[in-house]
């Protein structure tokens, strides 16, 4: 019985100070990140003996001594998402393995305060916004505790919105036919969403600057039948559209409605999607959508993390950089 329950003991830093020989000071420091000062042999006597034990440092000490967690919370609202999201979070989850213990994913409610002071909480080391508007207050009230923020306040209200540039990318899309009416198609959901307000708000900065005609407004039920109803209302305004889409499914609701009953595609109206997503590559005529290159923003991500906690100064990452246009049949090129 003695001898199994050493065997299935958990190895301490004491265990490994003395495979190591060394002090259980030491042992903390370079398993912690702070070795540099020790001699490479040393570093390398403690590490080998941590692997030899399976040793791992205690998250709940180091929280101890350092006052908060070695977690990483990603802010997301309570919105509806294409599949990149979950591709983003598998990105960083695997980028930031082995100086982040935890990564919890947070939905923001409608109560803005009370979601940050539950994270509060948890005494996190750092949070990720995922389209969740945060005010100056709110960094303010994290970074007061300790609690660093991506994307830094200087990136995240450039423009004056946390749109990303995505409404940019999809004027690009229809500059072949930029004379028609131009519309927003946002997606009719019963959760809170904060990407389409965002994406509105700079499309009609972006329609302001330019000297566009305003953008006009309309929200698409997503159930599994064409969009018939908003096609119509639509066409009652506007002889010919440009109809830019909240995300591929928006999108597709639309060309479906358009396909019966029969309205051209790009002829009387132009659609343009975002995620990049298979169901619209597969449609005729192929869908033009805004593909947002998860792996790319993803690395940035977890890179200025590093850089945020070692206290090294952030780049910001160009929107040219981890979004780019596809081009497909449901616009015009120009010539």
């Amino acid at each position: 019985m003695r001898e199994i329950s050493q065997a299935t003991r958990l190895a301490t830093s004491t265990d490994v100070a003395k495979r190591a020989k060394v002090s259980r000071s030491t042992v903390s420091a370079i398993l912690n990140g702070h070795g540099q000062r020790f001699p490479e042999d040393t570093q390398s006597r403690v590490k080998a003996a941590a692997e030899e034990l399976n040793y791992h440092p205690s998250a709940a000490g180091r929280s101890l001594v350092k006052g908060r967690s070695d977690t990483l919370v990603l802010l997301i609202p309570n919105s509806t998402f294409g599949p990149n999201l979950q591709d983003s979070v598998d990105k960083i989850v695997d980028e930031v393995e082995g100086y982040i213990g935890n990564v919890v994913v947070r939905f923001s409610g409608k109560d803005q305060r009370r979601s940050l002071a539950n994270i509060e909480t948890m005494r996190p080391l750092a949070v990720i916004s995922f389209g969740v508007t945060l005010s100056e207050e709110d960094y303010d009230r994290l970074e007061r505790n300790g609690i660093s923020v991506l994307p830094p306040r200087q990136f995240a209200h450039e423009n004056g919105s946390m749109d990303g540039g995505v409404a940019a990318l999809q004027l690009d899309a229809i500059a072949a036919t930029i004379e028609r009416d131009i519309w927003y198609a946002s997606i009719s959901d019963s959760r809170t969403d904060t990407f389409s307000p965002a994406r509105l708000r700079s499309l009609k900065e972006l329609c302001r600057r330019n000297n566009y005609k305003a953008p006009h407004e309309i929200a698409i039920h997503t159930n599994g039948a064409p969009a018939e109803k908003e096609l119509k209302r639509i066409l009652r305004v506007s002889s010919t559209a440009n109809i830019l889409c909240y995300n591929d499914d928006v999108a597709i609701s639309l060309l479906a409605a358009a396909r019966d009953t029969g309205v051209s595609v790009p002829g009387t109206i132009t659609v343009v999607g975002v995620d990049n997503t298979f169901s619209g590559q597969l449609w005729s005529p192929r869908l033009t959508t805004i593909n947002p290159r998860t792996s790319t923003f993803a690395n940035y991500i977890s890179s200025q993390l590093k850089e945020l906690l070692e206290g090294k100064s952030l780049e910001q990452l160009p929107t040219s950089t981890w979004m780019s246009i596809v081009q497909g049949e449901t616009t015009l090129q120009v010539s």
